[in-house]
């Protein structure tokens, strides 16, 4: 089985080589199906921003130990004109990562 976990963040920086920061960050909740999660993530489904969560991440899981977080990721930030999260590139020190919900 598949889920797409969605965390939201406050911020989302370079720590330093090895590590992000994503300040305080929430892991909200999960679907099975990926365009359920896109939706609610662009959305702003429940008010996931809650005003200090300016990004938001959808991670595709396997089931499984370990590991089993997938290398699929889609990254968002929050755009306050429109009230919804807009989907952007990956972070380019979060390439060649992953494990960001279940690592």
């Amino acid at each position: 089985m598949t889920i797409y976990v969605i965390k939201t963040m406050t911020k989302c920086e370079a720590a330093d080589k090895y590590w992000c920061e994503f300040g305080h960050e929430r892991n909200v909740g999960f679907y099975t199906n990926f365009q359920d999660a896109y939706s609610a993530v662009h959305n702003n489904i429940g008010d996931l921003w809650e005003t200090i969560y300016n990004y938001a991440m959808i991670e595709e899981v396997e089931e499984g130990l370990y590991g089993s977080a997938g290398m699929r990721t889609w990254w968002f930030k929050y755009n306050q004109e429109t009230g919804t999260y807009d989907e952007i590139p990956i972070p380019e020190f979060c390439k060649n990562k992953f494990g960001f919900i279940m690592g």
